[in-house]
């Protein structure tokens, strides 16, 4: 006899989400959004800082300011870089729960993976059963009545209008009007369930704040898409702005916050992690002393002249790693 799986309850996918937003695996939503938030906050703070550096010669401004080439052209490329894949990474439309054709695991942590999961299990989001799952009561009228008492037996001790509320019957209440605001009714009874079109409105919100960023990494990250490959992305695209990544971060901190605190009823979160030391400590500071300086020029040539061998490599190099057959040879 063919036997069907059990399906899985609320209170195991909703173990599965938290795990999947929240917890300390360095993949989880949260610990991307940290990472990326804080390189984010840390590359206004030093834009801002360089926007006062002093002319290199204030009669020809054509001539820049005073500040190292190499380092700021390499801190502009490797943030707009990171920043892009982080926000790709964070809005991958790939599944929570994945496997290919050989079995092997292809799952990822993403805004748009848990929310893909949490539409296919959208007949779970009951009222009933999503106050179960936090532990609190299901009755809204059950509910409201303790918290009333409460107010009344606050008044019969004190003689006040002071209402101490134990913190399950205050939350069961807030979670309650939460939840009737989300589903969309004044009449809240225990089958009422969240609608698929809110978790697919908050997809859509993601997927079209990041749109963007997606082609960008896309077309020139990930891939060196040819020029008849990219002769049709918009300049917005091809060159991404501050403004572009902005309103990608403001739309994932949005999802995922209404995601943790409002459908899931977790404690809600600070985003962006606190600094570990002052703000901007040693940027009024030389990076190097100048003998160093003097020195770096050497460390340029070096390279070049390593990248000077590869570029050398030809007949000789190949017949010596590889021998007429074509075979590489392998050392014993």
């Amino acid at each position: 006899m063919a036997t069907t799986s059990m399906q899985p309850t609320l209170i195991e996918k909703r173990t599965e989400w938290l795990a999947a937003l929240s917890s300390t695996d360095p993949h989880s939503i949260a610990s991307q959004i940290h990472r990326l938030l804080d390189d984010a906050a840390s590359f206004e703070v030093i834009d801002t800082a360089r926007a006062s550096a002093p002319l290199v010669d204030s009669a020809n401004p054509v001539l820049g300011v005073q500040l190292n080439g190499e380092l700021h052209n390499l801190l502009d490329r490797t943030f707009f870089t990171s920043q892009a894949i982080a926000i790709r990474r964070l809005s991958d439309s790939y599944d929570l729960h994945s496997k290919n054709k050989g079995g092997k695991d292809k799952s990822v942590y993403s805004l748009l993976a848990l929310l893909k999961d949490m539409r296919e299990h959208v007949g779970l989001f009951t009222r009933k059963q999503m106050m179960e799952a936090e532990g609190l009561e299901p009755d809204s009228k059950k509910a409201e009545q303790s918290y009333d008492e409460c107010g009344l037996s606050e008044r019969d001790n004190v003689g006040s209008c002071a209402r101490t509320v134990p913190p399950n019957i205050f939350r069961a209440v807030h979670r309650h009007r939460q939840l009737s605001w989300i589903i969309g009714t004044e009449n809240p009874i225990s089958s009422d369930a969240i609608e698929d079109k809110v978790l697919l409105t908050i997809c859509e919100k993601v997927g079209i704040a990041c749109e963007n960023v997606h082609q960008h990494v896309d077309k020139f990250i990930a891939h060196a898409s040819t020029p008849k490959s990219r002769g049709g992305v918009k300049p917005e695209v091809a060159h991404l702005t501050f403004e572009e990544l902005r309103k990608a971060y403001q739309a994932i901190c949005e999802a995922f916050s209404f995601i943790s605190r409002d459908i899931l009823g977790d404690s809600d979160r600070w985003l962006l992690p606190v600094p570990m030391s002052q703000i901007g400590r040693f940027l009024d500071r030389p990076m190097v002393d100048a003998e160093v300086v003097s020195s770096l020029g050497t460390v340029w040539k070096n390279f070049g002249n390593k990248s000077s061998e590869w570029r050398l490599w030809g007949i000789e190099g190949y017949l010596r790693e590889f021998g007429q057959s074509g075979n590489k040879k392998t050392g014993k």
